[in-house]
């Protein structure tokens, strides 16, 4: 069964769902913005990629994750201060707030993980596509139109894209349209779909990030409890899965000290996207309020 947050927490997670997913969608689709086709085409005569990412406009991207920034310290600092899957008896209310520097670090950390993590997947994306171009004999132009179609999507949106493009290419061009009409409809079709994957990706991410803040805020909470004597330091800590899936199976009700890291290397879940898992705190045997141990 799964665990039972308190109602503060419960609502400002459904408040800042939608706020960190638009963010990220918005960050993903400024993207194409920075694209310039004098740099993509100089980097298919070489078949190299690696300006083309650099030359996207990260600060753009970055300055688009403000909400999600603002979201995921907010919501760490509200889980550490609730004392969120502590112990009951413990009764911890600690003085955490969203300007917290611990809060603000956890953000901090990772609004630069979702940098690094999409730059290389845009940069494998962008080499796979250059050259795949050079390959299949694709023109300058077709190709620095391809990788404004799929930039800012994962590996397979970018094939499921390309794969709408040209049906709705064949399709037109079958019904009669001209080369040019049947394009239009093309871009037009795969534009609408690539918001959609977007929006897509961009909600795993949320759900993923929203998971994480979760676990780092109670993390930080047990960690200020122990500084203030309130939790013991042999204190331990236990994965909790929801529904867990194969990956997960093997970590529910694991058990390790406060300070360790799990037997997967992790120091608090979530282990993998959309995962559902969780930790609570055991003190001295007991184990905390309403929330199931397997």
């Amino acid at each position: 069964m799964p665990s039972k947050l308190p109602r503060k927490i419960t609502q400002q997670v459904a408040d800042l769902s939608k706020a960190i997913t638009a963010s990220i969608a918005g960050a993903i689709t400024s993207l194409r913005g920075g694209l310039d086709s004098a740099a993509i085409k100089a980097q298919i005569a070489v078949g190299r990629g690696d300006k083309v990412v650099e030359g996207l406009v990260w600060s753009a991207f970055i300055q688009k994750l403000g909400a999600f920034v603002d979201g995921v310290t907010t919501l760490a600092a509200t889980t550490a201060s609730e004392g969120v899957g502590a112990p009951a008896s413990l009764n911890l209310r600690l003085a955490f707030d969203k300007v917290d520097p611990r809060a603000v670090a956890f953000a901090q950390n990772r609004v630069g993980s979702l940098v690094q993590g999409i730059t290389a997947q845009q940069r494998s994306l962008i080499q796979t596509v250059i050259t795949t171009s050079v390959r299949d004999g694709l023109t300058a132009t077709d190709a620095s139109e391809l990788v404004g179609r799929v930039i800012g999507l994962t590996d397979r949106g970018a094939v499921a894209l390309e794969g709408r493009f040209q049906s709705v290419l064949a399709d037109g061009l079958k019904s009669g349209m001209s080369y040019g009409q049947a394009k239009n409809a093309a871009s037009a079709s795969a534009d609408a779909y690539r918001q959609t994957l977007i929006m897509q990706r961009s909600s795993t991410i949320a759900r993923t990030e929203i998971m994480t803040a979760q676990n780092a805020g109670r993390s930080l909470g047990w960690q200020e409890a122990q500084d203030q004597g309130l939790v013991s330091q042999d204190a331990l800590k236990q994965v909790v899965c929801v529904d867990p899936c194969p990956i997960c199976l093997a970590m529910e009700g694991e058990e390790v000290g406060i300070n360790d890291s799990f037997s997967n290397g992790e120091d608090m879940p979530p282990f993998h996207p959309n995962c559902e898992c969780t930790a609570i705190l055991k003190d001295n045997g007991s184990s905390s309020d309403g929330e199931t141990l397997s």
